[in-house]
């Protein structure tokens, strides 16, 4: 990977930054303090991650880190609920996983670029909707 690339991937906004993409319209939500999959975390901890730091936050879905089923417990989607958040995003893509407003699915965004790319340009959904390709 482009050294550049995974530097703005992994590292986290600064306060200005946010201020910023709010000020230009974008809507910020909460992903947790420290990014760990709150699953292996013991209650207090998971709660801290959970919990922001103003109420400015909850007007938002919150968005696990990582977000599959296996590093988000039920009792993580529970303490979402409890901390007042209106929803809560994970990263399956099984339907089945889905547990209401709680554990809605999202979108992933991979370190490949030209996936990336594939995934945010459109084309993925292109692809795999098959309704604008021809039937043969």
């Amino acid at each position: 990977l482009d050294p550049e690339f995974l530097r703005l991937r992994m590292s986290g906004l600064t306060e200005e930054a946010i201020a910023d993409l709010k000020l230009h319209g974008w809507k910020i939500g909460w992903h947790t303090e420290s990014h760990f999959p709150l699953a292996s975390l013991p209650d207090e901890d998971a709660r801290a991650e959970i919990q922001p730091p103003d109420t400015d936050w909850k007007s938002l879905p919150m968005c696990f880190p990582y977000g599959e089923t296996r590093s988000v417990s039920p009792r993580d989607i529970l303490l979402a609920k409890i901390c007042g958040y209106p929803a809560a995003l994970n990263c399956s893509m099984r339907p089945e996983d889905s547990l209401g407003r709680y554990f809605y699915m999202r979108m992933t965004l991979p370190d490949n670029k030209i996936a990336l790319h594939y995934r945010l340009s459109g084309t993925e959904w292109f692809f795999k909707s098959l309704k604008l390709l021809p039937t043969l």
